[in-house]
């Protein structure tokens, strides 16, 4: 970062949260790469003597709980937060997403990776203090490495002899069984071997902390075959990204000073790549809505409402070139709604007078949203015939969200009855004459006809990803819970998910990212190199048609040429056991979410969905719970399968839209992963030789949703940039 002009502004600072090696590595790798970059190193007040990055303010002690931190972020104008406590620092972690998530401001957990176990090495790992004291049998002497503040467990063990190493007298009371070595810790294995045999120590109970600096009594544990009880740490939490190097952090530390803006000078932006940050609180309003850098590899069409679809990055950079004002994109949304959707029938109830918002990060992009969702102004009727007329009070806080961030709801789309499988009267604009699959049919629709720039869907089965491949779009099922579903019908509610449409994946991340103030539009990957893509192999390939298993080798093929490594990956026995326990989930959960309907007018429902209901009467309990084990061991069986692969490639449907509208095609192939709740984005590009879209899902680990966003969009590109988009020829 260059040195700011006398009249420019100084950059707003970073905070780093620490009292670890880590932060002040960071500390000093910022002042080397921007000397002028103002960093607050905040130390926990245990840190007696702290050595200083150069240029760098510190404070020392807490801040009152998130609340507290949140507040001192506002009054601070600070840019983005880095989070590089010990790995065990739980509570003050919590606190920083916590304040974070309040006040909008990016942060990035920086921590050391965890140690591995070796050949040799015997560990029994535990969740917490209490479980590893209580795992040690009777009569132990463990050498127990956690600090005086994490001792009082031993109180629970009077049967066992531990001994404790410490640099200073403890300032409160220890259990009395505790034998105390005055000491540093030796950084030398032999030492560290030498003192556990002189002590005759049994056991070693220590926190995966990682690092190198404390590795001694690891490998002296090794030496000596002693059991090591192993506290792990909590898992990473979904929302906030992470990272173990120290220049990937200076990286995006960097990244995120270039964007943002000193309190003084904070404006509403002028480009869709200002980032501003949106502060929800009443104080904060004044501030602008977050935008996000544009992605260099999409430059603004000429003609941006003259294209087939409509674009939320071409309409937002058409905008804030002056090439086009919101009034005139929301005007041309509303003129191809009348023109068209007579025919289409994608919408069941239009908006009256839509007109764009005056601000927003969303201002002039056009969404429909799916009539399972709560909207004010307009009927929420389900696709059933119970639900006539039926008028909510409030906005479904997804709607809410859109129209907060500036987005125009164009109207209500078409879904099959209770976003069930009774089948719509929606055509198919990229496969006229074939389903547009569902629930969400009107949708998907509306987005492959150019009506509206995105909409809203969800998924309980494969109601977002099915119909995005059959009209030849983009469509996102998130990680479960990314989006709110208070204020959409439920049908499951340990399986629905709302998800998202729209017209390529680059513009799924943006409008999610606008939508939601996540950091989801990551600039897409330019090159697949280094990238380990798995083609997950199931007992339902059997079942996937000729053209859609050509396209999907072709393409394996393809991005092997562009320097991906694909490699087979085989379905565990817990994850096809999983989907079949959908079924019954499913069926349990709807019986009960629609039991008043069901128990009240079953003879005014259609055939499907009272057939659903009616099987889900005779799933009992027991069955119920076997299910939900089976689910949560899918769960985990799904988070290992990324161990060693970026994503996982599978078909999005068995094949392109079947024929007619008499049904929505089959789900069963995208079911397990809306039971994981693993993210999944659909990409389009592909089609049959007849020219009927198919698409390819990318799946990767829950919680790493722009990860799914950033590669399913730098497969797309690789698609686009090859002629011939057919089965067998990609």
């Amino acid at each position: 970062m260059s040195s700011p002009m006398p009249d420019e502004p100084s950059p707003p600072p970073v905070l780093i949260l620490g009292g670890t090696s880590e932060a002040n590595a960071l500390g000093r790798a910022l002042h080397e790469a921007a000397p002028h970059c103002p960093v607050v190193l905040s130390l926990a007040g245990r840190t007696r003597h702290p050595v200083l990055p150069p240029q760098t303010v510190s404070r020392t002690g807490g801040f009152g709980g998130a609340d507290g931190l949140a507040a001192y972020l506002h009054a601070n104008a600070i840019a983005a937060v880095v989070d590089a406590t010990h790995p065990f620092a739980d509570r003050i972690s919590e606190n920083a997403r916590q304040a974070a998530r309040l006040t909008s401001i990016p942060l990035l957990r920086l921590t050391r990776p965890q140690w591995s176990p070796r050949e040799g090495d015997h560990w029994i790992r535990r969740r917490s203090e209490a479980e590893a004291v209580m795992a040690l049998p009777r009569g132990a002497r463990p050498f127990v490495a956690l600090g005086s503040q994490h001792l009082a467990a031993l109180s629970l063990r009077p049967d066992i002899r531990p001994v404790a190493r410490m640099i200073e007298p403890p300032s409160g009371p220890l259990p009395p069984t505790i034998e105390i070595v005055f000491a540093k810790p030796a950084a030398d294995a032999g030492a560290e071997r030498d003192l556990f045999a002189s002590l005759g120590v049994t056991h070693l109970v220590c926190r995966n902390s990682g690092g190198s600096a404390s590795y001694a009594k690891i490998e002296a544990a090794r030496g000596l075959a002693l059991p090591v009880i192993m506290i792990e740490r909590r898992s990473c939490d979904a929302e906030t990204r992470t990272t173990t190097e120290i220049g990937e952090a200076v990286d995006w530390v960097l990244g995120h000073l270039r964007w943002a803006h000193p309190v003084s000078s904070r404006r509403s932006p002028t480009s869709v790549s200002d980032f501003a940050l949106a502060l929800p609180c009443a104080a904060m309003r004044d501030r602008a809505p977050r935008r996000f850098p544009s992605d260099e590899g999409s430059p603004m069409p000429t003609t941006i409402l003259d294209r087939e679809t409509l674009s939320v990055r071409a309409i937002l950079e058409g905008i804030d070139a002056g090439a086009v004002t919101a009034e005139d994109a929301i005007a041309e949304s509303a003129r191809r709604i009348s023109a068209g959707d007579a025919d289409l029938k994608a919408f069941v109830h239009l908006a009256q007078s839509p007109r764009p918002a005056q601000q927003g990060g969303l201002a002039g992009v056009s969404v429909g949203v799916k009539d399972i969702f709560d909207t004010a102004d307009m009927p929420t009727e389900m696709g059933s015939a119970l639900y006539k007329g039926h008028q909510p009070r409030f906005d479904a806080p997804l709607v809410a969200m859109a129209r907060s961030q500036g987005a125009t709801i164009m109207g209500k789309t078409a879904t099959t009855e209770l976003a069930s499988l009774d089948p719509t009267d929606t055509q198919n604009p990229a496969a006229p004459g074939h389903t547009p699959g569902g629930s969400s049919s009107g949708s998907a629709a509306s987005v492959a006809a150019g009506f509206c720039a995105a909409a809203y869907g969800s998924q309980t089965g494969g109601s977002v990803i099915r119909p995005a491949s059959f009209c030849g779009i983009a469509g996102f099922k998130p990680s479960f819970r990314l989006l709110p579903t208070v204020g959409m019908k439920t049908f499951s509610w340990s399986l629905d998910t709302a998800g998202l449409f729209a017209r390529s994946v680059d513009d799924l991340a943006l409008f999610a990212a606008l939508l939601t103030g996540r950091e989801l539009a990551m600039p897409a990957l330019t090159d697949l190199s280094g990238l380990t893509l798995g083609f997950y192999r199931t007992s339902l390939d059997t079942r996937i048609e000729p053209e859609m298993a050509a396209a999907l080798e072709s393409l394996v093929a393809l991005l092997e040429g562009q320097g991906a490594r694909i490699v087979d990956v085989s379905e565990p026995a817990a994850l096809e056991e999983g989907r079949q326990s959908h079924t019954a989930l499913q069926g349990y959960e709807a019986a009960r979410a629609l039991h008043h309907e069901f128990h009240g007018a079953a003879d005014r429902m259609g055939a499907k969905v009272r057939g659903i209901l009616a099987d889900g009467q005779t799933i009992d309990a027991v069955s119920y719970d076997a299910a939900r084990r089976s689910a949560r061991v899918a769960r985990k069986a799904a988070n290992a399968l990324f161990e060693s692969v970026d994503g996982l490639i599978s078909a999005s449907a068995f094949g392109p839209p079947p024929k007619g509208l008499g049904s929505t095609g089959d789900p069963t192939i995208a079911k397990l992963w809306t039971l994981t709740g693993n993210p999944v984005v659909n990409i389009p590009g592909l089609s049959t030789t007849d020219g009927l879209p198919l698409g390819i899902s990318l799946i990767t680990r829950f919680g790493r949703d722009a990860r799914a966003l950033a590669i399913a969009s730098a497969i797309e590109r690789t698609i686009a940039g090859r002629t011939g988009s057919v089965a067998g020829k990609v």
